[in-house]
């Protein structure tokens, strides 16, 4: 589920150029796809909650594998920017909804312990990074004997695969059939820790929402790189991404979650500022491994 998540994200990033090219889309159009994708993201986030805690997480996953499949199949055979719009809404709505249900069913049955649970899932967010690193790697190795709609097809129907495995594999049951009062979820907001790290997710997200989505065209037109050495540049962001999680599989067991997260503000912050003062490779590889580092 991580893993079509992370070719959920990396998606509109990997081939907003050629998507630009084919329907002649200015920055406007080009912005409101961008748009689309994480409000996508964001309602499937909101969705899944109650649907895992009424109905279990099979129907979820089953569900969302079908948008996720209808979303890239829109994609590879658009023919009007509506339809391109419905698509990434589409396979926002099921990432997202990957993203959380994922993320709550690791945590489930993860043991209790201190560190484990965030082990385990920074261990769950290394398939993110493998199914986010497939795309870009698969559009640049192929793009010379396929287009991209050829691509996107076959990769659309691979996902039933994993689809016929959420259907045949046990779950825990579901928590709470009679559903979730409206007033005890608005109760969350009183939590002052819950909202600083909502806001702090906000602002996390919406780099890594710029990083993932805009890198390959701004290195494009503001670099003058070629198609696919801008997919390897991407490609090696989420390298330094999946390593990152891997690492902190580890870390996370012998350091507090606290420092960790100090040091990545850090990291981040330095790596931006790469970005916008690079001009040759050996700075745009620097800045994209430290930004995830």
């Amino acid at each position: 589920g991580m893993l079509l998540f992370g070719i959920v994200i990396i998606s509109l990033g990997s081939i907003l150029p050629s998507v630009i090219e084919k329907f002649d889309l200015d920055k406007i159009q080009a912005g409101s796809l961008a748009a689309i994708l994480p409000a996508g993201i964001l309602v499937g986030s909101l969705v899944f909650g109650p649907v895992v805690d009424r109905y279990s997480y099979r129907n979820l996953f089953i569900i969302c594998s079908i948008l996720i499949i209808a979303g890239i199949e829109g994609i590879a055979f658009a023919k009007s920017i509506i339809t391109l719009q419905a698509s990434f809404f589409l396979i926002g709505f099921g990432g997202g909804a990957f993203n959380g249900g994922t993320s709550a069913l690791v945590a489930d049955i993860s043991e209790e312990g201190p560190g484990k649970k965030s082990a385990n899932l920074s261990l769950l967010g290394v398939f993110y990074g493998i199914g986010a690193l497939g795309i870009p790697v698969l559009i640049a190795v192929l793009s010379s004997s396929w287009t991209f709609e050829i691509i996107l097809q076959y990769t659309g129907l691979a996902i039933i695969l994993p689809m016929i495995y959420f259907a045949s594999i046990a779950y825990p049951p579901a928590k709470q059939k009679q559903g979730i009062p409206l007033k005890s979820g608005l109760g969350m907001i009183k939590d002052k820790h819950l909202v600083l790290l909502g806001l702090f997710l906000f602002f996390e997200s919406a780099i890594e929402s710029i990083i993932s989505n805009w890198t390959t065209t701004f290195l494009q037109n503001e670099n003058t790189i070629n198609s696919a050495d801008a997919l390897f540049a991407l490609s090696i962001y989420i390298l330094s991404l999946t390593i990152t999680r891997l690492v902190l599989s580890s870390l996370l067991r012998r350091i507090k979650p606290l420092h960790v997260l100090q040091f990545s503000i850090g990291v981040i912050l330095i790596g931006i500022f790469l970005l916008l003062i690079s001009h040759t490779w050996f700075w745009l590889i620097a800045c994209l491994l430290y930004w995830y580092w």
